[in-house]
């Protein structure tokens, strides 16, 4: 006696494409392209499951409201560099997590899959609760990069005259990232080094142990 087919779990899509990711990565995807070319309200849910390739309900069972979904890539957008700065070892070399804090921070802004970068402009993000979330995020990062040139100035490694100032110099050095790469760039990995390399040679007193921070930090990476 043959055994019955088992059906698969889950809804089923509107056609008859193989997903090549998860419904709900799917989702994000899409809407992140829809938001930054129709903004969030000259998006509809039947914009974005036709987008996808699946059913309206089948979005609703992923996400209730449209509003979730922004909520989410904003989640999403920040969850990686906030687990990063989790893992930054306050008391080691800040040469050397400064320059892998630099290198992390700028490939991530040049991999990341979703464009959020186009959504952080989006009224619905700027204007409420979750602008304050976004602010948030970008205070610990400012804080992660304050504390390890604030530490490179006391070990005797920095040059710092203004530690505001350097502070949001350095940072801005990978955040303006997403003014010019947005076309891509071969390398992501080679440029996040690139910007990582410069940060590091203005602040060392002595510019001759950069290839030195630079091997650590590789070690570290590739360890």
């Amino acid at each position: 006696m043959s055994k019955a087919l088992r059906r698969p779990v889950g809804r089923p899509r509107a056609n008859k494409q193989v997903p090549r990711q998860p419904a709900r990565e799917d989702i994000l995807a899409a809407s992140a392209e829809l938001f930054a070319e129709h903004g969030f309200k000259g998006t509809s849910t039947r914009m974005i499951a036709e987008r996808v390739g699946i059913r309206q309900p089948s979005l609703f069972h992923h996400f209730s409201r449209k509003a979730d979904i922004l909520e989410a890539l904003v989640d999403v957008g920040g969850q990686r560099i906030l687990d990063y700065l989790d893992r930054i070892d306050f008391a080691a070399d800040p040469r050397v997590q400064l320059y892998q804090l630099i290198a992390f921070d700028c490939h991530f802004l040049l991999t990341e899959p979703l464009g959020i970068n186009k959504l952080m402009a989006l009224p619905e993000v700027r204007n409420g609760p979750l602008g304050v979330s976004v602010d948030a995020t970008r205070e610990r990062i400012l804080d992660a990069y304050r504390r390890l040139i604030a530490a490179g100035e006391q070990q005797g490694y920095f040059l710092v005259q203004d530690l505001d100032v350097v502070t949001h110099t350095v940072f801005g050095m990978g955040e303006s990232v997403w003014s010019w790469c947005a076309g891509g760039v071969d390398d992501p990995q080679a440029t996040a080094c690139i910007i990582a390399d410069m940060a590091l040679r203005t602040l060392l007193l002595d510019s001759a142990r950069l290839p030195e921070v630079r091997e650590s930090a590789e070690a570290i990476h590739n360890g």
